[in-house]
């Protein structure tokens, strides 16, 4: 895979759409590509690698612990792991192969390097986090707000 494509691939994040490709190019060049076979963990929840990752190929099933929903599929173009990896937290989901993954790992160090050597990278990319945390915390209020309303299971017995 070339730098250029890297680039491309790093562009469809949301956390790097708009940062400077110069950056891009940095971390596209340094960053580390892995294969993951179908049926193995590219991800385990409760580990704690300060490292995501940007699918370029394949497809992958992501597992909450707990959720009875069905599994999420990831696949191209999505990076998962990264507030772990930003905030350097323990992995609260797995993620698995159902292809063959072809992967780019982006480290903490890494990441950190390029944010403190280009503070404009750094200030792009934190105002993408506060944007997620803030659309992350409207959801939050809009849930609260629901279950707010709603009526109480005791209520409904009357009724």
């Amino acid at each position: 895979m070339s730098v250029r494509s890297r680039v491309e691939l790093l562009r469809q994040i949301p956390l790097f759409s708009d940062a400077a490709d110069a950056h891009l190019q940095l971390l596209a060049f340094a960053m580390d590509r892995i294969t993951v076979p179908v049926g193995k963990h590219l991800i385990v929840e409760g580990e704690q690698r300060q490292t995501a990752f940007i699918i370029a190929k394949g497809s992958a099933r992501i597992d909450f612990p707990g959720d009875d929903d069905p599994a999420q599929m990831v696949g191209p173009g999505a990076c998962i792991g990264e507030l772990s990896m930003l905030a350097d937290l323990p992995y609260s989901f797995s993620a698995v192969a159902v292809s063959e993954l072809d992967c780019l790992q982006l480290t903490r160090d890494l990441f950190y390097r390029v944010a403190e050597e280009f503070p404009d990278f750094a200030e792009i990319t934190l105002e993408a986090i506060t944007r997620r945390v803030d659309t992350t915390s409207r959801d939050l209020q809009n849930v609260a707000r629901l279950f707010k309303q709603a009526r109480s299971f005791s209520n409904l017995a009357q009724s």
